[in-house]
Parts: structure tokens; C-alpha cells; sequence
């Protein structure tokens, strides 16, 4: 792994609950994610993540179209999921949404990502990058790009509503739970707010993703990445909350690209 990518390796232990920070370098318009994990024990339904297969293995040539088929599934389970107080256009956007950043983790593109970014309101300059942050978005590349994926068995849930806690929680599930999110100068919009005291309405899209393994991170292992997502009522837009990882707790989970 390259000098200039220094990642926090969450190693799950089952029955105890851990806090790390992964850091980039200052100089990065990614900031410092804060990554953090809870664990359980395993269970029947982490065994089936673990024995599934995948229904899509992108390569340079198809990778474009898989994201998209990637998005149209997303606004298909969120048309179906018929989710309160979500019209059309907000379906739409969330789609949309995770689309991007889907794509920022397995067909990175530094400028293409950043003004996506942007766009959501995190307050950074467009600039063309340093050649730190190249290789450091290099680096992600290296271990992230065209990981397979089960398109068909993505997920939607939300995760609060109004402030109220409406998710089943993955933990006591029997998964592994890993936690990247933005934090200091350069992090999203409403990124500091608390969603129960701020009635926060927070939707994640989920999907099972071959992973890099901790400390092994050429192997992969099947995992689920949940996109979280908090609407911004004001920006009439779905602004990137957090990136989950849930595995085995007996694998254990890293932190991910933000």
C-alpha cells in the first residue's frame, strides 16, 4: 500500500466495541472521515452474506453501465419501498446520489468526484489536484476499483424518520458494523447535527460489495456497503451522511472511501 494512504484497520472483536480514526492527509478535500465499529456475533444472516454470490463483476469496459444499472435498481427498490413524505423528485436525487458515490468507490475519478461533491455542498475549492492527493486517490483505486457486487439484492431502509430511530439494527443482526463519516472543515452539510434532536430523516441504500479484507487488503471478502444519505430540506437534496461497512465480526471491517 502507498506511503500516502493511511488507513485505520477496524479488526472486530465479538463482544466489544472499538473506536479508531482513519485520516487522510490535510491537504485532501476528503478531510478526516471519522471510521468507528461496533460488533456482535455472528449469525444465519451473516453466513448468508458470506455465501452469495455476485451478479455483477464490472470491468473497464462495462463499468459505466453496471453503476447505472446500479442507480435504475436503487430508484426501482425505492419506488417499491413506497418510503413516507419521498415524491418522485426526491427518489430521483437519492438515486442519484448514491450513484455517485457508488462510482467515487469503485471507478474513481478525482475531478469528476470532487465537483459531485460539490454539488452536495461540501465547501471545498474545484481545483485540479496536488500530486499527494493523486496518489492517494491511486491508492484507493488500487484496492477499491471494480469489486464485484450483487445489483439485484441491493437493499433500501430508512434509518431515522422525523428524528425517530426506525432501523433494525445490523449489530444485533450478528454483523460487524463500520462506520466512515466526514468530519472538520471540509465535511458535508448537517454533518454535526444529531439526528434525534434535529428530527433528521435518514435513508440508507445498501449493498453487498466484495470488500478488501483487514490487513489482507488484496483479498476480498462479501460484505455489505450502506450509502447513508440525510435530506437537507433547505438544499432540496440528499447530502452524503455516512458509509457503512457490515461483515463477519470474526473478518472484521475498514474503513471506506468517502
Amino acid at each position: 500500500m502507498k506511503s500516502k494512504l493511511i488507513v485505520a484497520i477496524l479488526i472486530a472483536v465479538v463482544g466489544v466495541t472499538l473506536a479508531v480514526r482513519t485520516f487522510w492527509p490535510a491537504s485532501s478535500n476528503r478531510a478526516k472521515p471519522a471510521a468507528s465499529e461496533e460488533v456482535s456475533t455472528p449469525s444465519e444472516q451473516v453466513e448468508d452474506l458470506l455465501t452469495g454470490t455476485y451478479d455483477t463483476v464490472p470491468t473497464e469496459e462495462t463499468i459505466e453501465a453496471d453503476i447505472r444499472r446500479a442507480e435504475a435498481r436503487a430508484e426501482s427498490v425505492l419506488m417499491a419501498a413506497r418510503l413516507p413524505s419521498m415524491n418522485a423528485n426526491q427518489r430521483a436525487d437519492l438515486a442519484d446520489a448514491f450513484r455517485e458515490r457508488l462510482e467515487s468507490m469503485i471507478n474513481p475519478d478525482y475531478m469528476r468526484d470532487l465537483r459531485a461533491r460539490v454539488a452536495r455542498g461540501q465547501p471545498v475549492e474545484i481545483k485540479e489536484p496536488t500530486p499527494e492527493q493523486l496518489e492517494q486517490s491511486e491508492s484507493w483505486k488500487e484496492h477499491f476499483a471494480l469489486l464485484p457486487m450483487d445489483i439485484q439484492s441491493l437493499e433500501v431502509r430508512p434509518i431515522y424518520q422525523r428524528g425517530a430511530y426506525v432501523a433494525e439494527s445490523m449489530t444485533a443482526r450478528g454483523f460487524a458494523e463500520g462506520t466512515t463519516k466526514l468530519g472538520g472543515q471540509a465535511a458535508f452539510p448537517m454533518s454535526d447535527l444529531d439526528p434525534v434532536e434535529d428530527k433528521l430523516d435518514i435513508v440508507e441504500i445498501m449493498i453487498p460489495i466484495a470488500v478488501p479484507v483487514p490487513g489482507k487488503l488484496k483479498e476480498k471478502s462479501r460484505g455489505y456497503v450502506g450509502f447513508q444519505f440525510v435530506w437537507n430540506a433547505q438544499r432540496k437534496q440528499w447530502i452524503p451522511w455516512a458509509i457503512k461497512n457490515y461483515h463477519d465480526p470474526e473478518i472484521g471491517t475498514i474503513g471506506l472511501p468517502f
